[in-house]
């Protein structure tokens, strides 16, 4: 999603800005099934905050979600199974376990141990002690305007664990200036000199690479500030003249 709006969400509106027609370029949107990972995890937070079991975990993302999210599908022979309709294909994940493995925190003593001292800094980040994230919590509160509420606070799980770095991976991201390295898988068979072009033009695809091209191909592929590029071609074009582009 990052991806998507770095590339196609600017480019295009650099492109509208520059009164460039690209009304038939489309790019996959991948909010909606974002969503509905991050409301699968809220769900399953739910049950362990209920104490119930897996059954009633897949009954109810599945009473919330089939047949009212494009994203989601489940087959009526699955009984602990359902399926994500992500953009690179379909996957199936068996819920079997999820429950207890979402409860599987490690224990507040060992926490304690990690956060010591005697460890380095890198521990004590992989393993926060739970003063140290009721501490982050109330931080991430006051920033975003609320007040923070006294009393026991509910018990961090992996999936909002998980939720959480991937709420701050994304804010440093997105304070940065991004650049990609696309790597592609020529063939599945794991031998040399082998090419496989639908697979390579389908993971191409998935990737976004392609309708990246045609959204470069479309305005201006290269874009150079326009000091630099005075600076760069000086030798081909009188100083002057480029000073007075400058200027």
């Amino acid at each position: 999603q990052h991806y998507n709006w770095c590339i196609f969400t600017k480019d295009l509106e650099v492109c509208a800005a520059e009164g460039i027609d690209t009304v038939d370029i489309k790019f996959p949107g991948l909010q909606p099934t974002l969503t509905l990972v991050e409301k699968t995890l809220l769900y399953l937070d739910d049950e362990c905050s209920l104490g119930t079991s897996d059954d009633a975990f897949i009954h109810s993302i599945t009473s919330q979600f089939d047949k009212k999210e494009a994203a989601f599908m489940r087959h009526p022979a699955w009984r602990d199974k359902f399926a994500v309709h992500h953009f690179a294909g379909t996957v199936i994940y068996t819920v079997t376990g999820w429950l207890e493995k979402n409860r599987d925190m490690l224990k507040d003593t060992l926490k304690t141990e990690f956060n010591s001292a005697d460890t380095n800094s890198l521990s004590r980040d992989l393993f926060p002690c739970q003063a140290r994230q009721e501490a982050a919590a109330t931080a991430r509160m006051a920033a975003a305007g609320g007040a923070a509420t006294k009393g026991k606070s509910k018990s961090v799980t992996l999936g909002g664990f998980f939720k959480t770095q991937m709420k701050e991976l994304m804010d440093v991201i997105n304070s940065t200036n991004p650049h990609w390295i696309r790597c592609v898988k020529p063939h599945p068979a794991k031998k040399p000199l082998m090419f496989g072009g639908a697979y390579t033009l389908q993971q191409l695809e998935f990737a976004g690479i392609l309708g990246t091209v045609k959204i470069r191909k479309a305005g201006y592929p290269i874009r150079f500030p326009l000091a630099k590029f005075c600076q760069q071609f000086n030798a081909v074009k009188p100083h002057d003249s480029l000073k007075a582009l400058v200027t």
